[in-house]
């Protein structure tokens, strides 16, 4: 037992790291808003042209194809860059994407700022693309990555709403200096490249880190972006509707202005700004406002706000040709694109890791491009053919029914999921990456150190420890118990005592169990990918033993390497271990201290630093007890 002077030690220690983590959260929320100013910046310059157009248009003479293709160019750039951008952003870091992403927007802004014709615009649009790309990837990553554990929702709402708040504001500064000045184009991209310069800047500075795994050839560097396929079901609910949302909002972007300047009879640039900016505005808004509402309400009201878009759409150009009924149309379609963004965000924030968090932005982002580029392209094409009025009238009936389906499937698709209970404090925690550690010691009664570590991390609320010993019944463990237990958690901690240089062979029969064939691995066995794996040990012997010299010959990292083995075998991430020695020799403050670190250890996300290692010089000294290991 502790004496009562070292119980209040601890309780002043506690409380100081509760101060300390709540100003490092405060810290973290606001470099949160500071990396959010890289994606603002980028979707400024993306839509800022819009109300532009029509007035390129008159002076360079082209047609509505060809003002789809310009807009599609930057669809190719920003595809292009998402199928490459998530996975290096995630390989190597957010910072050696976001970089140069921020340089190739200021390059755009020069071009737009100096354009002279339609090949100007092309290139210009081209880079945007490819801006947009490493900011929708590396830069929406970063949002979240910098966020506290616990509000990594918030994370994901500041990624999204910094998404459609630039959006919404580059069409209206072009639209502002088109009625004020008699050089618009000037003026606009001036700002912007000035913008792009300051959000280059901050992105320099932001507190990203270096993937542990990072600079690893092992694995195929180019590949289709995709989640863990155990979160595969998640992101396609995100897609469904997401999709028709951005569809709907590029289609009021690229032909907007041709449809208020010619079935409106509109040619104001100031009105397609304002209703450009007015359609993203609501697109924040409605985040914020639906914020308490389940993300399978989300995904409804997504579809369904697309729905009544393309209705509302097809009846301005043909009963209602009012600038004002467009503006209800793009309210709608800002509505259904930002809680279908919200939606697949909060999805990825909560239920990725950050390990695959920019690769699973950039796969769904690109399922809603490709159709956010195609779909109006076609429409432009269609329009020189049968009239814009018909061609907007076929749009609208394709997106509508797709939105429609997307309605019916995803509905029904996430009709037992958790996504259906509206979130609370509580289930934002249980939300956010969770620990779950493996406690392998086979007589918990009888234990120092491993019941003293458990001890430490008793109220932790994102830890969950699961003690075999107690899991155990007369005939073995349940394999579907064991699988339940691991799917709920994102990393998972193996905590045992060393015996004869290994696990304790309680353990190794909960392994046989658990990472059961075609659950884990095998054809099917996908449940475990991404997750990470490690290990926390306790042995009696001392640290100088665990050297190529020493008594044993071997290293720890050389005796637990079958651990490694087994991470690989089932797609998790192996981080290195925390191993104490000597515990023979430690005395009870010796042990508490251990505890504490083990905690610090385990709460601060499982990284590689923390510890006692068996290379710490400050174990060296501790005299062996026994050859045997643990």
């Amino acid at each position: 037992m502790l004496g009562s002077s070292r119980l209040v030690q601890l309780r002043e220690i506690s409380n100081w790291v509760v101060q300390v983590k709540r100003a490092v959260e405060q810290r973290d929320l606001r470099w949160s808003v500071a990396a959010a100013l890289t994606v603002v910046s980028v979707f400024v310059l993306s839509n800022a042209p819009t109300p532009l157009y029509v007035e390129w248009q008159r002076e360079w003479g082209f047609s509505s194809g060809m003002l789809t293709i310009i807009f599609a160019c930057y669809m190719v750039g920003l595809v292009g860059t998402l199928v490459v951008a998530g996975r290096l952003a995630d390989r190597y870091g957010r910072r050696p994407v976001l970089i140069p992403a921020m340089l190739v927007a200021i390059l755009s802004g020069a071009l737009f700022l100096l354009a002279q014709g339609v090949l100007w615009l092309l290139v210009a649009r081209l880079l945007a693309g490819i801006a947009v790309g490493g900011a929708v990837t590396a830069g929406m990553a970063a949002v979240v990555d910098v966020a506290p554990t616990s509000r990594k929702r918030a994370g994901g709402l500041i990624a999204s709403t910094a998404m459609v708040l630039g959006a919404g504001l580059g069409p209206m500064l072009s639209g502002v200096t088109a009625k004020t000045t008699a050089t618009p184009q000037l003026w606009t991209f001036a700002i912007i490249t000035a913008l792009s310069i300051t959000a280059l800047a901050v992105s320099t500075g932001l507190p990203l880190t270096r993937p542990a795994h990072a600079g690893r050839t092992h694995e195929r560097r180019l590949r289709w972006p995709m989640p863990p396929r155990d979160r595969q079901r998640e992101l396609l609910w995100g897609a469904a509707t997401f999709g028709p949302g951005i569809t709907a909002t590029s289609f009021v972007l690229s032909l907007g202005p041709s449809v208020l300047a010619g079935p409106i009879g509109v040619p104001d640039p100031l009105i397609a700004g304002v209703v450009a900016c007015a359609m993203f505005l609501l697109a924040t808004g409605i985040q914020f406002a639906a914020g308490g509402l389940s993300t399978r309400t989300h995904l409804a009201l997504s579809s369904i706000a697309a729905v009544a878009s393309m209705v509302l759409l097809a009846v301005t150009v043909t009963v209602t040709p009012w600038w004002q009924a467009f503006l209800a149309a793009a309210l709608l379609a800002g509505t259904a694109q930002g809680l279908g963004q919200l939606a697949g965000l909060t999805l990825i924030a909560t239920r990725i890791s950050s390990e695959r968090r920019a690769e699973s932005n950039a796969a769904l982002n690109i399922s809603g491009y490709i159709p956010a580029g195609v779909l109006p392209v076609a429409t432009g094409y269609l329009a020189d053919a049968i009239g814009l009025s018909s061609a907007v009238i076929v749009f609208a009936a394709i997106l509508g029914a797709a939105a429609l389906i997307a309605l019916v499937v995803v509905r029904i698709s996430t009709q037992n999921d958790s996504t259906q209970h509206a979130p609370t404090k509580e289930d934002d925690k249980t939300m956010q990456p969770s620990t779950l550690v493996i406690a392998a010691h086979p007589d918990l009664k009888k234990s120092r150190v491993n019941a003293a570590w458990l001890r430490a991390l008793e109220n932790e609320e994102q830890i969950t420890v699961r003690s075999l010993a107690d899991a155990r019944g007369p005939h073995g463990f349940d394999a579907a118990t064991e699988q339940l237990e691991l799917s709920k958690h994102d990393r998972v901690v193996l905590q045992f005592p060393f015996r004869w240089y290994s696990a304790p062979p309680l353990l190794a029969e909960w392994l046989e169990v658990a990472l059961e064939r075609g659950w884990a691995y095998g054809p099917g066995g996908h449940a475990l990918e991404g997750k990470e794996l490690t290990i926390a040990v306790s042995t009696w012997s001392r640290a100088r033993d665990y050297v190529p010299d020493g008594r044993y010959g071997r290293t720890m990292d050389e005796l637990t390497s079958p651990f490694a083995t087994t991470a690989a075998r089932v797609g998790m991430r192996y981080r290195p271990g925390f191993f104490v020695h000597g515990v023979g020799d430690l005395s009870d403050p010796d042990v508490e201290e251990t505890a504490c670190e083990y905690a610090s250890w385990v709460i601060e996300g499982i990284k590689s630093r923390g510890g006692i290692r068996a290379e710490d010089p400050k174990n060296a000294g501790l005299r062996t007890a026994s050859a045997t290991g643990g």
